[in-house]
Parts: C-alpha cells; structure tokens; sequence
C-alpha cells in the first residue's frame, strides 16, 4: 500500500490488550516513563480486566526483553520495501508480535513475518553487559536476567508455618514449592491471587523476593535489641524483621514510601521521616543496622526489562556517592560489637565492592563472615545472589563492623 506511510500490518481491529501495549510503548518511548508505569495508567484509564492486564504485561515485557535485536531486524526488513517509510505504531506492532508468536490475528507482509519463524537475540545493552562481566560466567548471568523471574513470596513464622502456607497456595497454583535459600521464602511457577486464600493466610503471606528475605533475616539484632532500618523503604524487609521478633526502626526520606511501611502493620516498629545520609540517631545507638541502600536495581531487570536500557554511568556514580555516604552513617550508628548489613539489588561492582571496600581498606571498618550471620552461607563477607545460581533477583550484600 502506498501513501503517506506504508501500512505493514493488516490489523484493523485488535485486542484491547494489544492497543494498550502500542499505546505503552509510543508513551515510553515519548517519555522515557518505566513501562510498568505506563502501562499501570493505561490499562487503568482503558479499564482491563486482571487477565487482560495480565496478557499485555507479559507482552510488553518480551517485546521489551528482545527491543534491541527486534528493532534491528525490523528496521532491515523494511528497509527493502523501498519508497514511503512505514508507521512507527506498526513497526511497534510487528515487534509486538514478533516477540510474541500467536497474541493476535494480525497479518504481516512475508519479510516482517519471518520475524517469527527466526530465533531473536536476547542481549543486554552493551553498558550493562560490561558493568557485570567481571562476574564468574557472565554470560549465564545475562540469559538469566533476560527471562521472566518466578514469583517470591515470604511467610510470618509467627502466624503459619512455611509448609502450612505452601498447602494453601498449591491450592490455588500446583507449581509452589519451599525456596532453599531461607526459612520463610516460598517459590511460585505462576503468579497467584492472594485476596482468594483465607484470611488467615492472606494475613501470612505476601509477595517477597527470597533474597531480600535472606538479607532481612542477616540484619536481625540479638534478643531484645533494635535494628536500623536506615533506608526502609516500603518495609518489606522490616514487616519481616518484625515477623520474626524483632523491633524495628524504619527511616526513609520519602513520606510516601513511609506511609507504605506503615500499612503493613509492622510489630514493635517505630517510623522515622528522615534522610539516611543525616540521620537523627545519636552515634552507636544500634546492634544492627541494615542498610538497603537505592540503587540501579540491575539486579530486577526480570521485573523490569527496560530498565536496562535507562542505565548508564552518570547514573551509576550518582548512586555510588549516595551509597558511600550511607554506609559511613551506618558504621556511625551501629555500636562497635555491632554489625552493619550493606545490600543492593544491583550487580554493578561500582555499587557493591567498590562501595565497601574503601571503608575496610582505611580502616573504618572489620568484615564479618556472612557464615557468622547465618547457618548455610559462604565464610566470606559478601556475597552475590543471581537468578541463574540461586534462583533470586540479583543482590549484594555484605557485613561490617564499625571501628
């Protein structure tokens, strides 16, 4: 077809999820917008069902996990069409359905429509594949941040047991399992509705990554003492903390994500509005402190494949200066028989490694063996939690003691 713009997709009519997913990647690419935000907003004003929401989630999340190899071929396909350029919403389209083979009827002209028949590339941006290479088998790592994550949850002890919360949820879901890594962690092949179990397992259950359980349960203080929470976020880890028995003292400099803490109804926890790089605390006031400092979170890029592409350096070394500043407060805090437990969900070394060495390297500081924390874990002081070894979100994390 000729005219202004060449039509490629024989789509007149499409399903309401798939409009939503064009409309979700013109605004991002607009805009610049996460595309769980985008996409959030859109299906809310379009008003998807939970299936639908659903089906255009895992749509638009493989378009964005091969964006890269996809638009490459598509531009090269178009290309020997000649004459009027396309539309960008169909090129959109055909990358849509490229990456997900059997989402709709559309039909695409032959050259677009080997696209399915051709296995597609599934890398990482150039930058994030060298911020990680200096890990062990990089290249696994990598094949395992680009596909979905299994779904986290974690269990009150207090409440239910691990093994009486894995018989509710295969009820809903028969994929559901106990994950090794920690005592309360729990592993789904599928995601499952919580407001459908019984109210006493909906109030014991919720949605949880097993590596931030495991770094929770290393910051949990002696019998009796208080742990920092210093950037607590929207209280995951202090909700588990607390679950656990221990009282807690959430800090964050958001209002909002405070108030998300509070919602929890966390046991023994006090709520601070605060900046973690100053903090109102008088020094060596905590036998824990946890740090759970913000980051890139290249470590979730299966939640959130474009973030991928919204990383560089400049970013990085803004979370580097924020990070050090954090931790050095941290190490003010904690009292000198105490322990510090710096984490990140990112696997960049400039955020990790590079962070907490320089404090043990002057002196500031004493690793302490993460084994000394937790039966079961390494006798190093840090370690690195990957999809591809332990079946988790990329973290680190790491143990101190303040001098």
């Amino acid at each position: 077809m000729q005219g202004r713009e060449r039509v490629l997709a024989d789509a007149d009519t499409l399903p309401a999820p798939v409009t939503v997913v064009l409309d979700a990647i013109a605004r991002h690419r607009a805009t610049r917008a996460p595309l769980k935000q985008v996409l959030a907003e859109l299906s809310a004003r379009r008003r998807l069902g939970k299936t639908e929401r659903q089906v255009a989630a895992d749509a638009l999340f493989a378009w964005a996990r091969r964006r890269l190899d996809l638009e490459a071929r598509i531009d090269e396909a178009v290309a020997g069409f000649g004459g009027v350029p396309p539309r960008r919403r169909d090129q959109d389209l055909c990358a849509v359905l490229a990456a997900n083979p059997g989402l709709c009827d559309a039909k695409l002209p032959a050259p677009l429509d080997a696209l399915w028949r051709t296995p597609l590339a599934e890398r990482l941006p150039p930058f994030v594949r060298a911020q990680i290479a200096h890990l062990p088998d990089a290249d696994a790592l990598e094949q395992a941040l680009l596909q979905p994550a299994k779904v986290g949850f974690a269990v009150d002890p207090s409440r239910l047991t691990r093994g009486e919360a894995i018989l509710a949820l295969q009820a809903q879901k028969p994929g559901v399992r106990p994950h090794p890594l920690c005592d309360t962690a729990i592993e789904s092949d599928e995601r499952i509705p919580l407001g459908k179990l019984p109210p006493a397992v909906r109030a014991a259950v919720w949605p949880m990554n097993p590596g931030s359980q495991l770094i929770a349960q290393l910051a949990q203080p002696p019998a009796g003492e208080w742990v920092l929470d210093l950037c607590g976020g929207g209280g995951g880890k202090a909700k588990l903390l607390g679950a656990l028995g221990h009282r807690v003292v959430v800090c964050d400099i958001d209002r909002d994500r405070l108030q998300a803490a509070r919602a929890r109804d966390i046991p023994a926890a006090v709520f601070v509005l605060a900046d973690g790089t100053a903090p109102p605390f008088a020094p060596r006031s905590f036998a824990r402190v946890l740090v759970d400092a913000p980051c890139t979170a290249s470590g979730t890029l299966r939640h959130s494949p474009d973030r991928a592409l919204r990383l560089d350096a400049a970013r990085v070394d803004a979370y580097s200066k924020v990070q050090q500043q954090l931790l050095a407060q941290a190490l003010r805090l904690c009292r000198e028989d105490g322990v510090v437990v710096y984490a990140t969900c990112s696997l960049f070394a400039a955020e990790n490694e590079e962070v907490v060495t320089p404090f043990v390297n002057r002196g500031e500081a004493t690793a302490v063996p993460l084994s000394s924390l937790a039966a079961g874990l390494p006798a190093g002081p840090a370690m690195t939690l990957r999809p591809d070894v332990h079946g988790t979100d990329g973290f680190f994390v790491a143990a101190l003691r303040p001098h």
